[in-house]
Parts: C-alpha cells; sequence; structure tokens
C-alpha cells in the first residue's frame, strides 16, 4: 500500500477546477493500492461530512510569515511519519 498526501492551501468549493480534479482523483483512485490523505493548509469545514472515504487533516495554517508556521510545518512531519507517507502531491 503506497500512502500518499495531497496538499492544498484551501478547498473553495467541489466544484472549483483545482479542487473538483483532486477530489474526483480522491474518490476514484485504486483504494487497493493507494490511501490517501488530503491535507488542507487552511480549515475548509463542509469538507469532512461529504468526503469520509479518505482521511482529512486540516493544519490551520494562519501566514507562511509567521512564527506559528514553523509549529504547524512540525505538525505536517509529525503526520507524514505518523501515516507513513510515501508521496507528498
Amino acid at each position: 500500500m503506497i500512502n500518499i498526501a495531497f496538499v492544498i492551501d484551501l478547498m473553495w468549493g467541489p466544484n472549483g477546477g483545482t479542487e473538483g480534479q483532486l477530489l474526483m482523483l480522491l474518490k476514484n483512485i485504486d483504494k487497493t493500492k493507494y490511501r490517501c490523505h488530503l491535507v488542507c493548509l487552511r480549515n475548509t469545514e463542509w469538507l469532512g461530512d461529504i468526503y469520509p472515504e479518505f482521511s482529512i487533516t486540516m493544519l490551520n495554517v494562519g501566514s507562511l510569515f509567521h512564527l506559528g508556521y514553523i509549529f504547524k510545518l512540525l505538525e505536517f512531519k509529525r503526520f507524514c511519519i505518523d501515516n507513513r507517507i510515501d508521496i507528498v502531491q
């Protein structure tokens, strides 16, 4: 099983270009070969209720220029280790 973390800044809605393609990929990927995790840098509350078939993690990064970003980066590193992520896309 290959573990993949798909990282995106923010999911505005399921009908956007990039957002829609990513959600379609996550829903239709061969789940016998790949375990997918969606990682959003900013909170996207509507996702968890609609798409329970894959893991969703919200890092809630406020700004890349804020000192707290370093802690969020470490949180993401811990997430990758805990979930044995093979690929970050």
